[in-house]
């Protein structure tokens, strides 16, 4: 496990994250919500275009949350695209076997980034290069509990980790603010910025490990 030093700042309300995909490999064309067939769309209508399995009905009503849903500003495409496709990746990290020694299942990505580390190359192209620069140059803050006082916190890179290995800690901190409730002020610019280059860099990964590429293509 990846250990790391806290710098702490203080810091009032939050703030999401993003991504843009042109390139169109066999990474994204399994991913619900893909660029170019949801153009346009909203992620609940490219659901409903695709869900009908036996057995699921219409979305359930939720005024109230509608209603929250509604008020809170933030790239609802981007961040539905980003939640799939990030899940998508650690379901197929957990199949491939890349599992932490825990009795939870939790994808082991440290030990995924150590072993793609050789094949990955941050300057295979112009998108892919602007986006590790981007996140190791400009990483996001993580959200601490200082007795009760909500706080982000810059994070120091530890010695002898690799960029692969760090951008690995980088975008899953990216998911956890995102997810977890670290960030709901979103900032248009470096928000969409976050998202989109965590899904340029998790494009590139997800074909240079076979195992994890067949698990990706097997989803459904």
């Amino acid at each position: 496990m990846i250990r790391m030093n806290i710098r702490w700042t203080m810091m009032r309300g939050g703030r999401a994250l993003s991504m843009r995909g042109h390139s169109h490999n066999s990474f994204r064309k399994i991913l619900v919500g893909h660029d170019g067939e949801a153009a346009g769309q909203s992620a609940a209508e490219t659901y409903e275009e695709r869900s009908p399995r036996e057995g699921c009905g219409d979305i359930m009503s939720t005024p109230f949350l509608n209603q929250i849903n509604h008020q809170v500003n933030f790239h609802r495409r981007l961040v539905y695209k980003f939640f799939i496709d990030f899940s998508l990746f650690e379901y197929a990290l957990k199949q491939a076997g890349f599992l932490l020694p825990v009795p939870e299942a939790k994808a082991d990505w440290d030990t995924f980034a150590q072993s793609i580390d050789a094949g990955f190359d941050p300057n295979a192209n112009r998108e892919i290069r602007s986006a590790v620069q981007y996140l190791l140059n400009h990483p996001p803050r993580k959200q601490f509990n200082n007795a009760g006082v909500l706080m982000f916190g810059d994070t120091v890179r530890p010695a002898g980790c690799s960029d692969t290995q760090w951008l690995s800690v980088l975008i899953r901190r990216i998911r956890n603010n995102s997810f977890h409730g670290g960030k709901f002020e979103f900032d248009p610019i470096r928000d969409t910025r976050l998202l989109n280059h965590s899904l340029v860099i998790l494009e590139a990964w997800a074909q240079l490990h076979p195992v994890v590429e067949q698990a990706l293509r097997n989803a459904h």
